[in-house]
């Protein structure tokens, strides 16, 4: 039985050997030796020691009630027998050596004595549960300083507050639990971190391991008794994850597909969403050469690093999760953040009847090798988080795959000649090239994020062909998002970024659109769109049937011209009439008046007559939705006129204008005179949009631009 009659504060100078001593003397564990060699408490003493954590003080809390561990006790140890301590203790640790009367100082609130000192010398704490050999509640420690700074890893942190004695201090890590035994096994211990690694879940709703052990447990058919717990299967885990409002997506694993498993744990951590890991644990001691089954085990993955010297090479496509070389874990045999290689490395053990087993090494300081083998993963999600993680990964691939087959196209096409359309061709290729060659990113991300980085970014160039930051600030998009990201194979640089809806339907219209960071990849995205127009973009993926089925969604996306690439540079975006209708534009039941005497002319149609014209006449224009020209007479006698909204019914337009000869002029003037649909066109737009209008639409006319914005 543990002794609570310490003093409810003491200040101590830091010391493995006091922590020894503190959890034999608070739990009631007599044997000094096995406390000494306990893992976790080896694993937390190796970490205090080091060189820029360098605890050098401890704050004792000897009488401290944990929330989680009272629901546990009145879940299964207040109705044991003997009596068992409902109160725990709690040790903090700091970065600087002082005093207990010099801490007293802090708390009493001193004048000269500055809580924000305390708040940067502060390491986190621990939780000692009041009984034997399973004695660790709760640990939050600050990770390591190179694991938060370094661009090339990736761990997962929430900000902790800690009240000591009516202090208000705070720890930047995520909460690491020991299994009890009791209440919980490995699995549940893998779901509280899981759970507590969530930003959206307050820690003081944070389930007690009791409390997910019974939610796991709850509906089952297994007859197996609740508690003691023997343990969580996987459907176990899939019913504790939806009881807390998640939806499970589980990935079955092994050595063979450890690229898709970096690639699963990249993409969901980089979303800031743990991921459970389960697998074989195998244990090498010293001086001996095969591994011994330890058993099934569950990990909570909550971080990773990045090879510094990019290793990706080789043919095909390349992810950025294949530069994964290790990943870090709270795994409750050892503890929080446990770096675990992601190498697969082949070894022996008498188990596995001379079948060599494939696993990745992980080494605690003072303890024996181990290798685990991973054969499941599973992510809990927010429920509207629909489209799995494999959806995506299989689209970008077969995106890759249509984009490989066009470069191939491209480069039979080039030839030693300098003419202008070879030229056009190099550079469409060299561009193409820089995709397929690029190294590609698919994470989950929150729509408000990518806006943000939007908003700060500098090489911004378009979004769905818009140049403007505001055509993606103020697109509507779904909270939850699937960002492929593609970056320039020599400089790192993003290229493009490709969105897609987390919450749509897999065979839906699952892509949001495109963000082009060069000049070079808009010029892809509209060949792409190009060849979704004309029909040509299924030929490129035709020799696998699979690529097509998972393109599709890249063949909705640029079928419809309200999302369409192309119509967005060339006219700008669909807007509708941002003045108020004139009168004579609406007829006595409110309805836009109907005009016979208008011209719709399709996009790209070599128009070879234009008889229809007069050139004693002054014409209005409008490019609609398709992107076609609708023209008709400018009708403006005294004070009723039928203006643009006329030409469409009052529907959205791209740009408007006039079009006129003047006196003694045989050559047409356009320009963008239009209060309704054309006033918002910035100066750097207008040229551009009037010589696309001449290009396209007026082919065959005699006709010069006009850049007064009068209107």
């Amino acid at each position: 039985m543990s002794n609570s009659s310490l003093s409810p504060l003491s200040v101590v100078e830091y010391s493995s050997d006091f922590i020894i001593d503190f959890v034999r003397y608070m739990t009631g564990w007599n044997e000094r030796d096995e406390v000494s060699e306990k893992a976790q408490l080896v694993y937390l003493c190796n970490y205090l020691n080091v060189d820029h954590i360098a605890c050098k003080t401890i704050v004792v809390e000897s009488d401290y009630v944990d929330r989680n561990y009272l629901e546990d006790y009145a879940e299964y140890y207040a109705r044991c027998f003997p009596d068992h301590p409902r109160k725990c203790s709690r040790l903090h640790f700091f970065s600087q050596s002082f005093t207990e009367s010099q801490f007293r100082e802090y708390v009493s609130g001193k004048p000269d004595k500055s809580v924000d000192e305390l708040i940067r010398l502060y390491i986190g704490f621990v939780v000692i549960r009041p009984i034997p050999h399973t004695v660790f509640a709760r640990i939050c420690l600050r990770p390591y300083e190179e694991l938060k700074q370094d661009s090339k890893r990736k761990i997962l942190t929430r900000e902790i507050d800690v009240s000591i004695f009516g202090l208000k201090l705070t720890v930047e890590t995520v909460p690491f639990i020991e299994q009890d035994k009791v209440v919980s096994a490995c699995a549940t211990s893998a779901l509280w971190v899981s759970l507590g690694a969530r930003k959206d879940i307050s820690l003081n709703m944070l389930p007690s391991s009791s409390t997910i052990t019974k939610a796991a447990r709850s509906g089952g058919s297994d007859s197996s008794r609740t508690f003691p717990t023997d343990g969580l299967s996987p459907p176990h885990i899939l019913r504790a994850l939806q009881h807390f409002g998640m939806e499970p997506n589980i990935v079955w694993a092994d050595h063979q597909s450890v690229r898709e498993l970096q690639a699963l744990v990249y993409s969901y951590l980089s979303s800031d969403s743990s991921l459970i890991l389960g697998g074989k644990v195998y244990q090498r001691r010293e001086n001996e050469t095969e591994f011994s089954l330890l058993g099934l085990h569950l990990v909570c993955v909550t971080g990773y690093a990045l090879n510094p010297d990019s290793s990706s090479g080789g043919s095909g496509q390349k992810f950025r999760s294949d530069d994964m070389h290790k990943i870090y874990v709270h795994d409750d045999r050892c503890g929080p953040y446990l770096k675990v290689s992601t190498e697969m490395k082949r070894f022996v053990s008498p188990h596995s009847n001379g079948v060599p087993l494939y696993g990745m090494e992980s080494t605690v300081e003072g303890h024996s090798t181990q290798m685990f083998v991973p054969n499941i993963a599973i992510v809990g999600l927010y429920h509207k988080i629909r489209i799995p993680y494999h959806h995506i990964y299989q689209t970008c691939s077969a995106l890759y795959f249509h984009l490989s087959n066009i470069l191939n196209h491209l480069r039979t096409l080039q030839s030693d000649s300098e003419d202008t359309e070879t030229t056009n061709t190099k550079k469409l290729a060299n561009a193409v090239c820089s995709f397929v060659d690029g190294s590609w990113e698919i994470s989950l991300v929150v729509n408000n994020d990518i806006k943000k980085e939007i908003i700060s970014s500098k090489n911004f160039f378009s979004f769905n062909g818009s140049f403007e930051k505001e055509a993606m600030l103020m697109q509507n998009m779904p909270r939850f998002l699937w960002r492929c990201r593609i970056f320039d194979a020599r400089s790192s640089e993003v290229i493009t970024e490709i969105l897609f809806d987390a919450t749509e339907l897999p065979q839906g219209a699952m892509m949001v659109g495109y963000v082009s960071r060069t000049p070079e990849a808009q010029t892809v995205w509209i060949h792409v769109e190009n060849c979704v127009q004309n029909r040509i973009w299924r030929t490129y993926g035709s020799s696998d049937p699979m690529s097509q089925e998972n393109s599709g969604c890249f063949t909705k996306f640029f079928s419809q011209q309200r999302n369409s690439a192309n119509l967005n540079i060339l006219y700008g975006p669909l807007r509708l009439p941002s003045r108020p209708l004139k009168l004579g534009e609406t007829d006595a039941g409110k309805n836009i008046q109907s005009r016979g005497d208008t011209y719709k002319l399709t996009r790209g149609e070599q128009q070879r007559q234009w008889s229809f014209l007069d050139p004693r006449r002054k014409y209005i224009w409008v490019i609609d939705a398709a992107g076609d020209i609708v023209i008709g007479e400018d009708i403006n006698s005294g004070n009723v006129s039928q203006g643009h909204p006329t030409l469409i019914d009052g529907k959205p337009a791209r740009s408007a204008g006039e079009l006129y000869c003047a006196a003694g002029d045989h050559v047409w003037t356009i320009n963008l005179r239009s209060g309704r649909y054309s006033s918002h066109v910035e100066d750097s737009e207008r040229s551009r949009h009037l010589e696309a209008v001449l290009k396209y639409n007026l082919s065959g006319l005699t006709a010069k631009i006009e850049m007064d914005r009068t209107s």
